[in-house]
């Protein structure tokens, strides 16, 4: 009975230490609301179409004026194109030039300018000039135009250093310059066009065992630098290039040249209104240009350096 009576004391005594205020806080179904921001900074968001533009000012009261001339004098109906830098874009204006030569650009705020003259497909200017221009002022260009026609040919051998009695391959490539209605001046591969080497006399052409003709025609005297008449005929690839294979017979420069057919574009005739019209028509001409080739060593040949005396 005694312990029936401590226990519920022990009961009572705890009840009366335990209040609303201790119970806790009772539970709540209302949303709570994160106080961290969210970081979007790995999410791809997809392109936009259409692009960006830039308001560039095109209006001033700058005056660009000058005249354009080539080999023969004043230059109608040639472009001056007008570019105004403006930090990694460019506003360009397109201005042709009259019956004298002159041309005129007006209204255009100042600024960085890139100015150039050409007219396609034979006169160009391969270096533009670049000036800062005031707004306000009238400013002079005077161009010089050159022609840009003509043919191009590099050569090289192998081996580097030829030698005398020694087999020689030499490779060359044929490009024709034109200039472009952009007036950029292109380079463009004479290929299937039929070239001839001329001037073997030192170095001549290989037979089909390798060795040097033995024939009369390669008997030759070696004083003159043009050497023999025997010419060598090839058809260049699309790329512009042929291989011819030689035979070094005589020690010195080899004296070679290549003779090759091109059609040369006349120059726009100016029509009546200041105008220029571009025939298509083409003449027949033949180049013969010299290539620049080392000379054939004689391996067993000894020089002679002149010795010096003591003082």
């Amino acid at each position: 009975m005694r312990g029936i009576v401590a226990a519920l004391a022990l009961v009572a005594l705890v009840g009366a230490g335990c209040s609303d205020d201790d119970a806790g806080p009772s539970p709540t179904t209302e949303a709570t609301t994160p106080t961290s921001l969210a970081d979007y900074t790995g999410v791809v968001l997809p392109g936009v179409g259409g692009e960006t533009t830039t308001t560039i000012e095109e209006k001033g009261t700058a005056r660009l004026v000058g005249t354009v001339s080539g080999p023969d004098g004043p230059l109608a109906g040639a472009t001056v194109r007008v570019d105004r830098l403006v930090g990694d874009r460019e506003v360009r204006h397109d201005v042709l030039t009259g019956p004298d030569g002159r041309w005129e650009l007006r209204d255009v705020p100042g600024g960085r300018y890139r100015v150039r003259a050409f007219l396609a497909p034979v006169y160009a200017q391969t270096k533009a000039e670049v000036q800062f221009l005031t707004d306000g002022d009238e400013h002079t260009f005077d161009l010089k135009v050159d022609d840009q026609r003509g043919v191009v040919v590099r050569a090289d051998v192998a081996p580097d250093q030829p030698l005398l009695d020694d087999a020689v391959n030499l490779v060359v490539l044929v490009v024709q310059r034109v200039v472009g209605d952009d007036g950029v001046v292109r380079s463009s591969p004479l290929g299937g066009t039929f070239v001839e080497l001329t001037g073997l006399g030192r170095w001549v052409t290989r037979d089909d065992r390798g060795s040097a003709p033995t024939d009369d025609s390669t008997s030759t005297t070696f004083d003159d630098a043009s050497g023999g008449s025997l010419d060598q005929g090839a058809i260049l690839s699309d790329a512009g290039r042929a291989l011819f294979e030689l035979h070094c017979v005589a020690a010195g420069a080899p004296g070679l040249a290549l003779r090759i057919p091109v059609l040369v574009v006349p120059p726009p005739a100016p029509a009546g209104n200041g105008s220029t019209t571009t025939t298509t028509t083409t003449a027949p001409s033949t180049e013969e240009v010299a290539l620049e080739l080392p000379a054939c060593v004689d391996p067993g040949a000894t020089t002679t350096t002149p010795s010096s005396s003591a003082p």
